[in-house]
């Protein structure tokens, strides 16, 4: 029997693609639990929309107690900035109790993998793993999507 793996997923409501991709060509032994953010517009108007639906939704994940959370969302940290993904990470693992990752960290890890030959490699949860910053750090600090910017 091949072990099982728990990976929770939140996406837009708005993305069509992205979890019948993670179920069609994912590795069996991973299960996806999938939660929606409230999504209208990309923007940061329409990411302090989604504001509410983090904290409900990881939680909600968390009852499936997947090992990893993963915000499956890239928009996030290149329109907001990486000081604000970082801060929805951490809700995000104290909502579910799993370890956060972002699409916009993997995507960056996977770059830097191709652009290394793809040999130094490491899964983001590791310990040894630095969070490469070369794309997402471009987003000026200052950015916000906090809801009350836009009240």
């Amino acid at each position: 029997m091949t072990a099982r793996h728990h990976v929770g997923l939140l996406i837009p409501s708005s993305n069509t693609t992205v979890e019948h991709e993670y179920n069609r060509f994912g590795p069996p032994e991973i299960t996806w639990h999938v939660g929606r953010l409230r999504l209208t517009e990309v923007s940061a108007k329409g990411m302090a929309e989604q504001e509410p639906d983090i904290d409900r939704e990881a939680a909600k994940l968390g009852t499936a107690h997947p090992e990893v959370i993963v915000l499956g969302q890239s928009a996030i940290g290149f329109i907001c900035g990486e000081s604000y993904e970082q801060t929805v990470k951490v809700r995000l693992q104290a909502a579910s109790g799993a370890i956060p990752l972002s699409a916009a960290q993997l995507m960056v890890a996977a770059v830097d993998a191709l652009a290394q030959g793809g040999s130094r490699w490491r899964h983001p949860s590791s310990p040894a793993w630095t969070p490469p910053s070369r794309i997402i750090s471009r987003v000026p600090a200052t950015r916000s999507c906090a809801p009350h910017r836009w009240a």
